[in-house]
């Protein structure tokens, strides 16, 4: 093989021993200070001139269990694997606790690879990290999805396909396939009952009769006949991925070749896989650019995943507009980490503030993109958009904020106005202490637009 694949091995400290504290009290020894004297491992004098030793009063220190995370591509980095001596040494060692095994199925499956696991001993767990692992693993999220999916059902089906099986690529069931003689390998498989989860639904009459009004509502709606720009809505979260939302990111669609993603959460990524599903390489290649509004990971811990899946669809480089610290992070990924340098073109945040960049316009085919400083943290950007479309459309998103007229300012006269609203009106104060929006905050700000309107 060209490339070096890495394996770590990790070994987590000893931890002292316990305290006996049965001994301490048959031999009268005073709580405090002393006691912690004697569980660091230090003899003590006490005031009637006893010497007590350590050792004595402590029990055996547990040694700290080794972890071991391999990466073994393709089966010629196997024989590698074998004769690395750094590895043999600790395969009889009864310490390793756990392998984590960022490994193919074909590679896993390998009787040398099994072979070589084998040696580790039935004691040890191992963890199999690769694209045959289930994908349906929360059973609260795919729940709720199929509820929702009878509010706005676009498409219909009773069965949860599994990702590799709509590419064609068979899955191995390793818990039958008897290459292990460890116990210790198993799937983990969530069953889902997508009926089970509709009639649950259909029991609840509150639900069914919510659902009706809605759908009567939705029948009366003006139907819009532009089909773009399209938005997607890929996480409305806040801080921390849930089984309800993940964490910000809003896919643009401006025509039928260009997509514009503002913020990229981790699991943004998963979030448009699973929405377009065999559409997605076609979806990351009019993907042209990345819009970041401010430095904290739920905005920006998704980037690093979709330059490196949208590299092995195209070779064009994918635009980042950053602001000054989320462009330094990505330079320190790119120095310390990887060299993904050739995947994208960064273009500072804060020009947009005072000027326009024609190759930016026209390749997101935009007539105009501003934005502008908005009060979270250091460096938070607002933004403003009109597409190119016909009629024109102007689109505002807040990125994270309190109500500010900075961003009023720069859109005057939109048509769309996305505003986080991260807290309830009951949280106002804690709103303003997190520089954030209640939602009364965030409709008040929207009543406004439709004054300037």
């Amino acid at each position: 093989p060209n490339d070096i694949s890495f394996v770590y091995i990790c070994k987590l400290k000893d931890r002292p021993g316990e305290l006996l504290v049965k001994k301490c009290i048959e031999l009268k020894l005073p709580p405090g200070p002393l006691l912690d004297k004697l569980r660091s491992g230090e003899d003590i004098v006490l005031s009637d001139n006893r010497v007590i030793c350590s050792k004595d009063l402590v029990g055996p220190e547990d040694k700290g269990p080794i972890f071991i995370v391999l990466e073994c591509p393709s089966l010629q980095y196997i024989d590698s694997l074998l004769s690395n001596e750094s590895i043999l040494q600790h395969l009889s060692s009864d310490l390793v606790s756990v392998v984590m095994h960022f490994t193919p199925n074909h590679v896993f499956t390998d009787e040398r690879y099994q072979q070589w696991m084998r040696r580790l001993g039935d004691s040890v767990d191992h963890l199999v990290l690769n694209d045959d692992n289930p994908k349906q693993s929360h059973v609260g999220a795919n729940q709720l999805q199929i509820q929702l999916n009878l509010i706005d059902c676009k498409y219909k089906g009773n069965e949860l396909t599994h990702a590799s099986l709509l590419y064609g690529v068979r899955i191995v069931s390793l818990l039958n396939s008897g290459s292990l003689q460890s116990p210790k390998l198993r799937l983990t498989v969530v069953d889902i009952d997508v009926n089970a989860f509709r009639e649950e639904a259909f029991s609840n009459n509150k639900f069914m009769e919510s659902l009706n009004k809605y759908h009567s509502l939705e029948s009366q709606l003006v139907t819009e006949t532009q089909d773009y720009p399209e938005i997607i809505f890929l996480g409305t979260g806040c801080s921390v991925p849930s089984k309800m939302r993940n964490m910000s990111g809003i896919w643009v669609n401006m025509d039928s070749e260009t997509s514009l993603l503002l913020d990229c959460g981790e699991g943004t990524f998963g979030q448009l896989s699973r929405f377009y599903g065999k559409e997605c390489d076609s979806r990351l290649k009019q993907l042209k650019a990345i819009y970041v509004s401010h430095l904290h990971g739920d905005h920006h811990l998704g980037v690093l995943q979709f330059l490196k899946q949208r590299s092995l669809v195209t070779r064009e480089p994918l635009l980042l507009i950053l602001p000054p610290e989320v462009i330094n992070w990505l330079q320190n990924c790119n120095e310390f980490v990887e060299q993904i340098s050739h995947l994208y073109e960064i273009i500072d945040i804060k020009k947009f503030m005072t000027e326009s960049d024609d190759k930016v316009l026209n390749r997101l085919r935009l007539n105009e993109l501003r934005t502008c400083l908005v009060p979270h943290c250091a460096d938070s950007y607002g933004l403003s958009f009109t597409t190119k479309s016909e009629p024109n459309f102007k689109i505002v998103y807040s990125g994270d904020t309190q109500p500010t007229p900075t961003l009023t300012t720069i859109g005057h006269n939109c048509d769309l106005l996305i505003h986080e609203a991260s807290m309830e009106d009951l949280l106002v104060d804690e709103a303003r202490l997190k520089s954030h929006s209640t939602t009364s905050e965030a409709i008040a700000v929207g009543f406004l637009y439709l004054r300037f309107k």
